[in-house]
């Protein structure tokens, strides 16, 4: 099987960390390419060879540059991929080999571990039991079954894994963290659809939504890990009061737009928001 590997970027210093992870894998794609706008491109030339190419597009943003790379991947198998992500030597060669055994119509992504504390990003299964739990199926209309990565509906979803999985091969999951996600070349989204101007928040819901509608199934190989930046908490305490509430209404406003472009009515997703962020700044002004 032929991969290609298509990244959106804008020439962050750590994407020569992550071309070199894919140089140093045992198996190696057939091309790399970098999806950049047409005023960042020339910083990215000096990657330009035999493996890795520059496709320069009209417009800026995560999705629409991408879009541009996915229509001229040639690998019957193509990677979509964040300039952030490094790889181990096999990680490539175990994504290709579980999705061939799936076969068309099925995406695969893995689990991702921090890049600097080495933590995985793990699920809090405390969040999924009692009032919580109620809370999470009734009012953000998660599926019964959510005790699992990757539940999502139109208002909220399920992050990280639980651990107790590691166990097994494959799980089945509603959605895909869009940072590493192997689809057979036929299963691909090719057209930009996200609706909205700036940073691509909660464009992976989106996209795996999409997916969802063509009947596309998705899985997390347990086995398969790869590093990239988490939030932590740790990240979160070196912010002031100020910049955590900041950082509250702004995703509150962007997680709004992405509910209601997957369906979500404007009452419930009101109700909805205003709890979380209640929720929210009473965990700031506590941990404070």
């Amino acid at each position: 099987m032929d991969l290609s590997i298509v990244i959106p970027t804008l020439g962050d210093k750590i994407l020569e960390r992550t071309l070199m992870s894919i140089r140093e894998s045992r198996f190696q794609p057939t091309e790399v390419l970098l999806c950049v706008p047409e005023r960042e491109a020339s910083k990215l030339l000096r990657f330009s060879d035999s493996l890795v190419k520059v496709v320069t597009t009209k417009n800026s943003g995560q999705v629409s540059q991408r879009a541009e790379g996915l229509k001229l991947a040639s690998g019957n198998i193509v990677a979509q991929m964040d300039d952030d992500i490094i790889l181990d030597v096999d990680t490539l060669g175990s994504a290709v080999r579980y999705l061939t055994n799936l076969g068309p119509g099925n995406v695969l992504g893995p689990v991702f571990k921090d890049l600097e504390t080495e933590d995985l990003s793990q699920a809090d299964v405390k969040i999924l039991k009692g009032i919580r739990r109620w809370y999470l199926i009734n009012i953000g209309r998660l599926p019964k079954t959510s005790s699992i990565f990757g539940a999502f509906s139109s208002l909220t979803c399920t992050t990280g894994i639980n651990l107790k999985n590691l166990n097994r091969s494959l799980i089945p999951v509603m959605w895909l963290p869009g940072g590493f996600v192997l689809s057979f070349k036929q299963d691909l989204i090719t057209s930009n659809f996200y609706p909205f101007f700036g940073k691509a928040y909660y464009e992976d819901l989106i996209h795996s939504q999409l997916r969802l509608r063509r009947a596309i199934r998705h899985y997390v190989a347990c086995d398969i890990i790869v590093k990239t930046a988490i939030a932590t908490n740790n990240n979160r305490n070196s912010k002031s009061i100020d910049e955590l509430t900041l950082e509250i209404l702004n995703f509150s406003v962007h997680r709004w737009r992405v509910a209601r472009r997957l369906g979500a009515g404007r009452v419930r997703l009101s109700i909805y928001l205003f709890s979380e962020i209640v929720i929210a700044l009473k965990n700031i002004l506590f941990e404070k």
